[in-house]
């Protein structure tokens, strides 16, 4: 006889991850946003990509995650001015912490764009959603991610930045760019 492993449901996966994760915001001024997560929680789902195969539902356990990212948001940013960002340009800075399983981190970068948008918006006509609502649309948001494993750091804390995308960050970013270029962009 076959024992099988009974699959976790999203609210015992969010539960799980609420239990386990901390998540701390801060804003060092009106208009940029810090967020540092520890736990299970700074393992930011992939939600794209991830339904259950032959049906239109997303695996409970990343989902649950998603969940558990929404409540740690309320608690945790509940005492602090929120920026919103309207249909400004964002940038949008994630260091991804280290991670036992390998992963997608533009699938778990989409899932964070996704995250800041609103928490309905209309979409081919129906009202759809999950976001905490810092940005209208992630169609302005220019966003960078790093993985742990890349820079070879041992930190599992995953760090994300949100400010607006002009003036020093645009010049710092473009600088950046045409660093990587050797020039090539900016001549």
């Amino acid at each position: 006889m076959r024992l099988e492993k009974k699959k976790e449901t999203t609210d015992q996966a969010s539960w799980r991850v609420l239990s386990t994760s901390t998540m701390e915001v801060h804003t060092p001024s009106e208009d940029h946003l810090i967020i540092y997560l520890d736990g299970p929680a700074a393992e930011i789902p992939a939600i794209k990509n991830a339904k259950i195969p032959g049906t239109s539902f997303t695996e409970p356990s990343r989902l649950g995650r998603v969940l558990a990212l929404d409540a740690l948001w309320r608690v945790s940013s509940s005492k602090i001015q929120k920026p919103y960002f309207a249909d400004k340009p964002v940038l949008l800075t994630v260091f991804f912490g280290k991670r036992k399983n390998a992963y997608d981190s533009d699938n778990a970068l989409t899932t964070l764009r996704d995250w800041i948008e609103p928490h309905t918006k209309t979409v081919s006509g129906r009202q759809r959603g999950w976001g905490i609502g810092l940005v209208k649309s992630d169609k302005n948001v220019v966003s960078f991610a790093l993985k742990a494993n890349e820079i070879k750091s041992e930190s599992k804390t995953t760090i994300i930045s949100l400010r607006p995308f002009e003036g020093v960050v645009a010049q710092e970013t473009l600088k950046f760019v045409n660093t990587i270029s050797e020039g090539r962009i900016f001549a």
